[in-house]
C-alpha cells in the first residue's frame, strides 16, 4: 500500500515536509513500512525502514536523514537491542542499549501501542510506557490519555494525548493524536517529529494523514523508493 502525509509547522500554513508510506502487509498484519520524506518540492532527504516482524513495539529500523547528516540504526532480537548513531559532526558511531522491558516502545511503535490498548484508553484508563529517543537513545516514560471523541468532517474521531509522566508532564510539550473512530487509523499528529532541520534542531509538526484508502503499490514502487538520491538540502 501507499499513500501521503503532509507536515505543517505548528501555525498550520508552512509545509515542513511531505512523508510517502510505502507498506507491507502479511496475514492482514503490517511487517515492513519504507518512509521517504521530502522537501515541499518533492525532493527526498531523508528515508526510514522499519521491521515489525521480531517486535511491533521495538522495530528493527534503519533511518537516514541526509539533510540533517544523521544515521540510526536500531537492531537485535528482544531483549538485546541496540541503537547506533552517527551524525555527521561526530561520525564515530555511538552505541546504546536499549532495555527489552514489554512497556518499551521506538518510534513507530508508539503508534502500536496506542491501538493495542485502544480499549482501555477509550474506557478512561491511563496507559503507562517508555519510549527511547532516536536521536540520544534516552529512555522517557509517558502516559497516555484519551481525551475526547470528535466528528471531523463527517468522520468521528477519537483524540489522545501523549505527556511525559510527572512534574514533567505539566512543563514539557505533549503528543496529540486523532485516529479514525472505525477502524483505528490515524489521522493527525502534533507533536514532535523525529526529524530535525538543517541546523539539527528538533521539529514541531502538525501531520495530516489522508482520509481516501491507501493506494495499491508494487515491489518495484518500493524498490524505486529505496534508490532515490537524498538530497541535503531544502534549499534553492
Amino acid at each position: 500500500m501507499h499513500y501521503e502525509g503532509i507536515a505543517r509547522e505548528p501555525s498550520g500554513t508552512r509545509v515542513a515536509y511531505l512523508e510517502e508510506h510505502y507498506v507491507r502487509r502479511k496475514d492482514d498484519r503490517v511487517t515492513d513500512r519504507l518512509v521517504v520524506y521530502t522537501c515541499a518540492d518533492g525532493r527526498p532527504f531523508a528515508r526510514k525502514q522499519l521491521n515489525y516482524e521480531r517486535s511491533p513495539l521495538v522495530p528493527e529500523l534503519k533511518m537516514n536523514d541526509a539533510r540533517a547528516g544523521m544515521n540510526i540504526v536500531l537492531s537485535g532480537a528482544s531483549g538485546r537491542r541496540e541503537l547506533t548513531v552517527s551524525t555527521r559532526d561526530d561520525p564515530e558511531p555511538r552505541h546504546h542499549t536499549v532495555p527489552g522491558d514489554p512497556d518499551v516502545v521506538a518510534d513507530a511503535g508508539f503508534n502500536e501501542l496506542l491501538l493495542q490498548r485502544w480499549d482501555p484508553l477509550i474506557r478512561g484508563e491511563d496507559v503507562s510506557f517508555r519510549i527511547v529517543l532516536l536521536g540520544s537513545g534516552a529512555v522517557h516514560r509517558l502516559k497516555a490519555e484519551h481525551v475526547e471523541h470528535v466528528t471531523v468532517g463527517g468522520e468521528e474521531r477519537d483524540h489522545f494525548r501523549v505527556a511525559l509522566g510527572g512534574l514533567l508532564g505539566l512543563i514539557a510539550p505533549s503528543i496529540d493524536v486523532w485516529y479514525s473512530t472505525r477502524g483505528h487509523v490515524l489521522r493527525r499528529y502534533e507533536g514532535i517529529s523525529n526529524l530535525r532541520d538543517e541546523r539539527g534542531h528538533q521539529l514541531r509538526v502538525v501531520i495530516d494523514f489522508p482520509v481516501a484508502p491507501p493506494a495499491a503499490a508494487t515491489e518495484a514502487d518500493w524498490q524505486h523508493a529505496m534508490e532515490r538520491p537524498l538530497d541535503t538540502s531544502c534549499g534553492s
